[in-house]
């Protein structure tokens, strides 16, 4: 039975080893991704994690958003289309559903535009979801700009 039991003392070290591993490498891809990623229970719509580029993006410190509740800095009527998206995606077939363009009010008053999806993302006792998003800001900027030049150059 010795030998028995230390091979299963073994192969659970390593398996223990291995998840670990497999954690620090999803933690340094949430951590790192360029996207603006935010965890939330749909169930009370309490954020449980963002990542960095969201905190940077949005101009809040993390303990502010673990605070809050999902749409507490989402322009007013998106804020509804937000949470409709998330009520919907369960009866879904796909993973996600585009969430169009939403504005979050950053930190410092100004609004910031982004589009991405929302998708089931499941914790450990809790059926997450995530919004995955991309600041449109600047890009939005940039096409109102070439508008408004395009149609100088017209007239």
């Amino acid at each position: 039975m010795d030998g028995l039991d230390e091979r299963l003392t073994h192969q659970l070290e390593q398996a223990l080893r291995e998840l670990a591993q497999s954690e620090s490498r999803n933690r340094v891809l949430f951590e790192d991704s360029p996207l603006l990623l935010i965890v939330y229970d749909p169930a009370n719509w309490r954020i449980l994690e963002v990542n960095a580029a969201c905190r940077r993006s949005l101009g809040y410190p993390a303990p502010h958003w673990l605070e809050q509740s999902l749409g507490f800095a989402v322009e007013g009527e998106q804020r509804e289309v937000l949470y409709s998206l998330a009520r919907k995606l369960p009866s879904v077939s796909s993973r996600s559903l585009p969430t169009g363009t939403i504005r979050f009010q950053h930190g410092d008053g100004s609004w910031v535009e982004t589009e991405g999806v929302v998708q089931h993302f499941d914790t450990p006792g809790c059926r997450a979801q995530i919004l995955i998003l991309q600041d449109t800001t600047e890009r939005r900027k940039t096409e109102e700009l070439l508008r408004l030049a395009t149609k100088e150059n017209r007239q």
